[in-house]
């Protein structure tokens, strides 16, 4: 940022403005822009005083302090980050994803994920590379591990040439996860529905109508995409 003019210099040129001599002149014979001196004069002429606006410094994180103590706290069980934007609205803290993005990413509550090549043998993670198996196999194994201890069926996991490939992305939905969060603060919920273009929580069946979409021949053509189902919260 460039440092203001001197205080003598705009005085000099109020001064001579006041004495009756036009912008213009004013500003050829001390070298600014008349634009400048118009500005100092008007700034005079309200406050009394051509000095300069005080600049204003970085604006403090409001994700610091107490709240970042609580933050901490919560994000130690389970959490997402739409549901802390909730449940900070509701403690008296208006902050929108993005701010509460940058701070998990900040404090490390972020993770990157693996890629890796499909039909690659030179990739190995380390249990891979003990039992004769490769990263994507690594993968498939313990994502068949967590889907069965939900009680899900992994029956989409090995994909063939020519096999689309998906994914749905849901907000906020009344369901069993969210349950005891809308029961413990009933305000995360109204807040929710308030800033959600269709003025409504989700339901499940919001999000199986766009599954069966997908699984149908009329999705054949869609692959690669990402479907987001929030109901257009934040718009």
């Amino acid at each position: 940022m460039t440092k203001p003019y001197s205080m003598d210099l705009r005085d000099r040129a109020v001064a001579r403005v006041l004495a009756g001599e036009s912008v213009r002149a004013v500003a050829l014979a001390l070298s600014i822009g008349a634009a400048t001196v118009v500005r100092w004069s008007q700034r005079y002429r309200a406050t009394g005083s051509a000095a300069p606006i005080k600049v204003a410094g970085q604006k403090r994180n409001i994700l610091s302090g107490s709240h970042r103590d609580w933050l901490l706290d919560r994000t130690s069980m389970n959490f997402t980050l739409r549901g802390l934007v909730a449940e900070l609205a509701t403690r008296g803290v208006r902050v929108d994803y993005v701010q509460v993005w940058r701070f998990a990413l900040a404090e490390g509550l972020s993770f990157k994920k693996a890629y890796c090549t499909p039909n690659s043998s030179a990739q190995r993670s380390q249990e891979g590379a003990r039992n004769g198996r490769n990263i994507r196999d690594d993968l498939i194994q313990r994502i068949s591990s967590s889907l069965a201890k939900l009680g899900r069926r992994p029956t989409c996991l090995r994909c063939g040439a020519g096999q689309p490939v998906n994914a749905v992305a849901p907000g906020g939905l009344d369901d069993d996860f969210n349950a005891p969060l809308f029961h413990a603060m009933p305000p995360a919920r109204d807040y929710i529905i308030q800033n959600t273009a269709v003025s409504r929580i989700g339901m499940p069946k919001d999000v199986s109508g766009v599954i069966a979409f997908l699984c149908s021949p009329e999705a054949s053509f869609v692959s690669g995409a990402t479907v987001n189902i929030y109901g257009g919260y934040h718009l």
